[in-house]
């Protein structure tokens, strides 16, 4: 039934994704990753490969955000033996918090306090990424990723947020 469904386009690079759009997709995301989960863990793992398929291809990583929404996604591509497609995502996702955190860098102390939370919430959902990959037994992606994002968190010593 979920194959079947009319997605308005909504993978479209030429449309504009409205705030509501974007916010929409955090239910079909969440609904998404939990009917994967469930198909994984009937051993429906095909199933389950064509439900992440179909989340990445109709709510493209670009055009919605909600970053954290698309780490089950990456969790389920490891399950099914899906590395490559799973640090693809996850690569995706660091550039992200990445491009983020530069961004709070370049501001001056005072405007970085004021953004504490952003800050340490992007620091948080990018180590979550890490955890992705470590709990998944991509020892090797971890360990790859591990100095990039300690050099990250360093940027922002004052906020002690702990090393990878």
């Amino acid at each position: 039934m979920i194959m079947k469904w009319d997605w308005g386009n909504s993978e479209s690079t030429e449309i504009y994704h409205d705030t509501e759009t974007r916010k929409n997709s955090i239910t079909y995301r969440t609904n998404l990753a939990r009917l994967m989960e469930q198909l994984i863990n009937e051993g429906k793992k095909e199933k389950a490969k064509k439900i992440i398929d179909l989340a990445m291809e109709k709510m493209p990583l670009e055009q919605f955000g909600y970053y954290t929404m698309l780490e089950p996604f990456a969790a389920g591509y490891y399950e099914l033996g899906e590395k490559e497609r799973a640090r693809k995502i996850l690569s995706q996702l660091i550039n992200k918090y990445q491009e983020n955190l530069r961004y709070y860098n370049t501001l001056k102390a005072g405007e970085q306090n004021s953004m504490y939370v952003e800050i340490v919430t992007d620091i948080e959902r990018y180590r979550d990424l890490l955890i992705v990959m470590k709990e998944r037994g991509d020892k090797s992606f971890y360990e790859s990723n591990k100095t990039a994002f300690n050099t990250y968190n360093k940027m922002f010593d004052r906020f002690k947020r702990e090393s990878e």
